[in-house]
């Protein structure tokens, strides 16, 4: 006897490169789910109406990105299976039945990133990009690659500007900053 078809939702954006490599990853590790029947949506267009049509029309499962807060609280009143990667959706927090949360280990990736870089060479400074807005992530980022495994006492310098990634403010301070610095530089971004 064939399985049902279960309709699965991914709901990621594609624009960014990671996402794109999660895709991949979940593509290669669902192959033996011949059951699923797959669909992909933009977090933009993942709005709460849309999880009341996706309620009506049986969906057996969602595995979402970043989503806005108003389509994280129609899901908390949802039972559809939810799966919620890397997002801080607090509303869902609350939600006790049919839900996995699975965060990146932010604090261990910035200590990572300064590992691998003191085992390249001495360098004369430490740098850090923070993601626009200073999400959560790049915050404990920051802190991991603040920390040192060999106790050097070199300050870190981070990047601050009153004005947004993209504009002419922000690329002329990014260059200041950037020339400003000791070199060699260590920079994570």
């Amino acid at each position: 006897k064939r399985p049902e078809n279960k309709c699965i939702l991914l709901c990621i954006g594609l624009a960014h490169g990671g996402w794109r490599d999660f895709l991949a990853g979940f593509l290669e590790s669902s192959r033996s789910r011949r059951e699923w029947n797959l669909r992909i949506v933009d977090p933009l267009e993942f709005t709460p109406e849309r999880v009341e049509e996706l309620r009506d029309k049986g969906i057996k499962g969602i595995v979402a990105g970043n989503i806005s807060d108003a389509s994280a609280q129609a899901l908390n009143s949802s039972d559809i299976p939810l799966v919620l990667v890397g997002n801080q959706a607090s509303v869902l927090a609350k939600r006790a039945v049919n839900i996995t949360l699975v965060h990146h280990d932010d604090l261990s990736i910035g200590k990572s990133a300064r590992t691998e870089l003191e085992k390249l060479r001495k360098f004369n400074c430490w740098a850090f990009l923070p993601a626009e807005g200073n999400p959560y992530w790049s915050e404990l980022r920051q802190q991991g690659f603040a920390r040192t495994r060999n106790g050097d006492q070199m300050p870190m310098s981070i990047f601050r500007c009153p004005f947004k990634r993209g504009t002419e403010g922000y690329e002329k301070r990014l260059g200041i900053w950037v020339e400003a610095l000791p070199k060699p530089a260590a920079i994570m971004t």
